[in-house]
This record gives structure tokens, sequence and C-alpha cells, in this order.
């Protein structure tokens, strides 16, 4: 790619899922960049947002953000600057010399994180159960969300030592959904109610004690899913952040992106 921008043109704080080699010609520009270990705090758009992979945050010049601590860069002709995969950064063209407009080139090679976070989120790598109507007998719909609500514990549990409540409510609700108000209200499930959460969603031992054999099927399937995340050997921070992705595209695809935020919740409601 080759950028061309005049002074003060501003690329907003994000994330590219492959390794990315950014030199700079003629002008400079000047990067903010956070590690990804404040991937969860860094309040990024919901997985379906045209937005996606940015934050909702404004980084300011001084290149800091609550608690997010981040580091400035500024590049001049001739340098070259390494960004690792997922590393977050905000990029800025500013005057420097006599030059009025920035001309920089980049270049992305693939990662092992794209390439997992590419496999997971293969449609025909979730469960059968998700994305085939008719598989549970019709109109039981216990079925289909008592399933959901144990995969995705169960993912969790096996994947990240953050607990069920901390990647869902705090990591993916709070952070994505009702960070900024930037959302509808219908998007952002601020009027959340969870005494109207199906039991069954709540509460996965009561599925699994009505629905033994099928429980068994989607614990042993979540904890095959597990399996990629971890023998992957990604750092800790990355894996959370695919599998956070992972667990809104599964929860949106069962009950759609109207209904995904309540769902979400409903799941942390007793984790």
């Amino acid at each position: 790619n080759i950028w061309v921008n005049s002074v003060g043109a501003t690329t907003g704080m994000h994330y590219d899922p492959n390794h990315n080699m950014f030199a700079q010609v003629y002008g400079c520009k000047r990067f903010v960049l956070v590690s990804p270990q404040y991937w969860n705090q860094l309040k990024l758009h919901p997985l379906f947002h045209p937005s996606d992979r940015q934050s909702q945050l404004e980084f300011k010049s001084k290149g800091y953000d609550g608690k997010v601590n981040a580091q400035i860069v500024d590049l001049y002709p001739g340098d070259l600057l390494y960004l690792p995969p997922h590393y977050f950064h905000r990029v800025t063209a500013i005057k420097c010399d006599e030059a009025n407009f920035s001309i920089s080139v980049n270049v992305f090679s693939n990662s092992r994180a794209k390439a997992l976070s590419d496999l997971i989120q293969n449609t025909e790598e979730v469960p059968i159960y998700f994305v085939e109507p008719g598989y549970f007998p019709n109109p039981d719909l216990n079925l289909l969300v008592g399933a959901l609500g144990l995969y995705i514990r169960t993912l969790v549990s096996e994947v990240t030592d953050l607990s069920v409540k901390d990647m869902i409510e705090h990591s993916i609700v709070q952070e994505r959904y009702m960070a900024q108000g930037k959302l509808s209200s219908a998007l952002s499930c601020k009027d959340f109610e969870a005494a109207k959460c199906p039991s069954i969603l709540v509460n996965s031992e009561e599925f699994i004690k009505a629905n033994d054999t099928i429980a068994e099927t989607v614990q042993s399937q979540a904890k095959e899913k597990a399996k990629v995340f971890n023998d992957s050997n990604l750092p800790r921070n990355i894996l959370d952040m695919i599998l956070a992705d992972t667990i809104e595209r599964i929860v949106t695809l069962v009950v759609s992106l109207e209904k995904a935020c309540s769902c979400l919740r409903c799941i942390a409601v007793k984790s």
C-alpha cells in the first residue's frame, strides 16, 4: 500500500491481524502505539460494526487515554517501523521541515494470529446446531439457547484465565456494546433485564440435567475448538482477543445482531 496524506490526516486507533512493515518516504508521521495487553480497555467496536478492529476512544496528541499506556513514535523520511500483529496504533501525518504532506509505504505479511482467526471464524467450523435451523426439533428453541450457553461457557473456561463474567460482561458487553453510547439502544442493550433471560441459557446445569447426551456433545465440541486455540502458542492477550470475536460471531449467528448483546449478558448473569 502507498499512503499519501495531507498534514493532519489521522487514522484512528486500531489493530491489524498481520505483520506490518511501515516505511516513511516523504514528510513525517506520528504513531501512538498501544500494546495488545490493553485490548479490553480500548473499547473496540463490536465485531459486526463497520468500524470493527477500531477503538471508540479518542487518543489525543499526548498519546494517553485513561489507564492505557501508550508510546509515541515519530517517523521521518527513511525510517522503518515494524508493527506486530494485533498491536494497536493511531497514525497522524505531521508537519516537519518544509513538507506539507506525507508519503508512506507499508507491506502486510501473513501471521499465525490471522491464520487462527480465519480458521476459527469460518462458518464451516461452527457446530452444525448453531447454523442449521432445523437441527433441533422445532419449535423447541430451549435446546438451541441452552446449547449456546453451555458451548460458550465451556469454550471460555478452556481457553482463557478470565472468568466467563470478565470475558463476556466486561471485555465484550461493557467495553464494546456500551462503551461510548454511539450504538443504538437496541444494539447496546442498556435496558437489559436479567429476569427475562431464559433459565436454560442462564444456568447450564439445568440444560445438562435435562439434555445429558446433547450436553456431552456440546462440551466435547467446545473443548475441540479450545484445543485449536491452545495449540496455536500465541500470546495470551491475542488469544483472548480472537476468543472474544469468536464468542460474538457465534452468538450473533444464533440469535441475530439485534439480540446479541442481551444474549451475551444472559450468559454472563450467573457466571
